[in-house]
């Protein structure tokens, strides 16, 4: 996996959320914990979170 696949996870994660339906909370802080070592470790950001002019 990698960061466009970890914030997909967590977005789909929210989404369920909101319709009511049970999320894996767990499963939800170790995507967000990849996520951030990642970005700490010098790894690029998500492609939505790029900032294009």
């Amino acid at each position: 996996m990698g960061p466009d696949d970890w914030l997909r996870e967590i977005r789909e994660s929210f989404n369920q959320h909101s319709q009511g339906n049970p999320v894996d909370l767990d499963r939800l802080a170790q995507v967000w914990e990849d996520l951030g070592t990642w970005l700490v470790r010098g790894g690029f950001p998500p492609a939505p979170w790029w900032h294009r002019t």
